[in-house]
């Protein structure tokens, strides 16, 4: 009786064993065929305003005219328009590709900053812009909105109101 007691056991364990070994191999042919996308853990470096509209030229708050009659009309000013500051500066401090991400930050000293605008501008390509509002912090956009792999110069520009600007500009590899 021992002899079939021992069988029995004999067999339980190689048809566990077995059992083991076909699990272990589902597990690893699912986890080398399973597509993960490697870019869902990617996150940006900088908090991002969404995509801005419209053409190239930032519109900024309104300006009175300087007409002499009662009724004074306000116009917008194009960026084109505002004049260069005679003081302060702008400085690009990170330009970086990263996780799927271009992100840039730049600083500003000596000037009251209203508005930032990033503008990422490539030969043959869209532009690519982030206007912010207030002071000039960080952005990261998904490298996919870049139309060509290639240089891209990238022009900061801090208005204080329509009164004035500052500019700064740096290159930049997109791949």
């Amino acid at each position: 009786m021992k002899k079939h007691s021992s069988l029995n056991k004999k067999n339980l364990t190689i048809i566990l064993v077995i059992v083991g070994v076909v699990i272990i191999a589902a597990v690893a042919f699912w986890l080398i065929t399973s597509r993960h996308d490697p870019t869902s853990q990617y996150h940006p470096k900088y908090s991002t305003p969404s995509a801005s509209s419209g053409g190239s030229s930032v519109s900024t708050p309104q300006v009175e005219n300087d007409s002499k009659n009662s009724d004074q009309t306000a116009s917008d000013t194009t960026s084109q328009q505002v004049p260069v500051a005679p003081s302060g500066s702008v400085a690009i401090v990170d330009l970086s590709q990263a996780d799927g991400y271009i992100n840039a930050k730049a600083t500003v000293s000596g000037f009251t900053t209203t508005q930032c605008v990033y503008t990422f501008t490539a030969q043959d390509a869209r532009p690519v812009i982030r206007q912010i509002n207030g002071d000039c912090t960080g952005v990261s956009i998904p490298q996919g909105e870049f139309e060509l792999i290639g240089t891209y110069t990238l022009t900061v520009t801090a208005y204080n109101g329509t009164t004035e600007k500052v500019t700064a500009s740096k290159d930049i590899s997109v791949q």
